[in-house]
């Protein structure tokens, strides 16, 4: 008896690691983020555990997060746009 078995290699990815092979770009965004990280470019922001909604078993959940130097020009300047729309409200 002669026969072809053909395997294909399947890889599981979890829902919420997906977008890292979907968005454009992301993955060289964290690399530079983690690049950053490493050479201490980071910032403190405190504790966003109040915006948790859920928590996930599968992640050691941290609640006080580092930003990178970008990602904290980033949120400085969303920040103040929020402001700044909250002050033409009232």
């Amino acid at each position: 008896m002669h026969g072809l078995l053909a395997l294909t290699l399947v890889g599981s990815i979890p829902e919420r690691e997906m977008q890292l092979w979907t968005e454009p770009g992301l993955r060289q965004r964290i690399s530079e983020g983690l690049e950053q990280a490493a050479h201490g470019k980071t910032h403190d922001r405190g504790d966003f555990s109040p915006y948790l909604e859920d928590t996930d078993e599968d992640w050691q959940v941290v609640y006080e997060y580092r930003f990178t130097d970008d990602a904290n020009a980033t949120l400085t300047r969303l920040e103040a746009r929020g402001a700044a729309e909250a002050a033409k409200l009232k």
